[in-house]
């Protein structure tokens, strides 16, 4: 079962690469290109408004440099994920959780949380719809996985997977519909926010209860070092990503 689950992990390894190898074209054809939609909606995609030209050519940055310094920014993010997976796999995989860890970094980390690559590949080009949204699905089942089972891979407490299935249930057809012009009912939508921000709650409540009644030492350093990366990983992104939406704001701001 194992052996099976490395090859698992070797071909979505190499589909990971060939869709973010894929949508550097992509993107960088969209970041050279003015948007025109309201100024909110193009610093929400990280694209320079069309009367934010000006102010962006006084900061001394050229259109062709915003979109590569954007695209750079997004593929390197995802190397960092995808590398801290590949040493995972490579020098842990026989550990069942190593394994689903490496794989929650490789799939979550390229196409769930940074979907900027994924969608935009999806909906140019639809051949590469099943490919990336299975990406992006397969990172939600592993990050649900990751969050509801470190650091032993069991269930605590042992109802957990009903919020599992809620959480997924609720998610993943907002993943698959992303680009599409679809509005379900209001209350739909509401409800959807509520499950969302409650089943992340209580997944990470889990971890809390899981660190304070469940863990012994070895399991509690293993949360703590694990709990450290990610925050560290999260402040990184936040950081980068807020660099990039004032350099955008102040164009707007400047023209």
């Amino acid at each position: 079962m194992k052996g099976i689950a490395r090859i698992a992990w070797v071909v979505v390894a190499v589909f990971t690469v060939v869709v973010m190898v894929a949508s550097v074209p992509v993107l960088f054809e969209r970041f050279s290109t003015l948007c025109t939609d309201g100024a909110n909606a193009c610093l929400q995609r990280s694209e320079i408004p069309a009367r934010a030209l000006g102010g962006l050519r006084g900061a001394g940055v050229s259109l062709g440099a915003y979109a590569a310094f954007t695209v750079g920014v997004e593929i390197l993010c995802k190397l960092v994920w995808i590398s801290v997976a590949a040493l995972l796999f490579v020098f842990r995989s026989r550990d069942r959780m190593a394994l689903l860890v490496s794989f929650f970094l490789l799939t979550f980390g390229t196409a769930t949380l940074l979907t900027t690559g994924t969608d935009a590949l999806a909906s140019t080009h639809p051949a590469w719809w099943v490919v990336s949204k299975s990406l992006q699905v397969t990172g939600e089942v592993f990050s649900v996985l990751f969050l509801l089972t470190f650091p032993n891979g069991k269930f605590v407490p042992r109802w957990t997977p009903i919020v599992a299935v809620v959480f997924l249930l609720f998610q993943i057809p907002g993943d698959l519909l992303v680009g599409y012009d679809f509005r379900g009912p209001r209350f739909l939508e509401t409800a959807g926010v509520f499950v969302f921000f409650g089943c992340v709650a209580t997944m990470l409540a889990s971890q809390v209860y899981r660190y304070r009644h469940a863990s012994g030492p070895e399991q509690r350093r293993q949360t703590r070092w694990v709990v450290f990366g990610t925050t560290l990983a999260i402040a990184t992104l936040i950081f980068v990503y807020v660099t990039i939406y004032f350099l955008d704001e102040c164009c707007v701001v400047w023209e």
